[in-house]
């Protein structure tokens, strides 16, 4: 049981892992538009 307790954790840790990669690539090259819309204000305060 503790090999497969082990071979869980692993895997999990490897899809959050992932997942957290994903996310990052998702909300940072992916919907960047969205974003903007979503903050004008801050975008707007940084440009300027």
């Amino acid at each position: 049981m503790k090999d497969l307790l082990d071979i869980v954790k692993s895997g999990i840790v490897v899809l959050g892992t992932l997942g957290v990669i994903l996310a990052g690539v998702h909300f940072g090259v992916g919907p960047s538009h969205n974003i903007l819309q979503d903050v004008p204000q801050t975008h707007v305060y940084n440009g300027n």
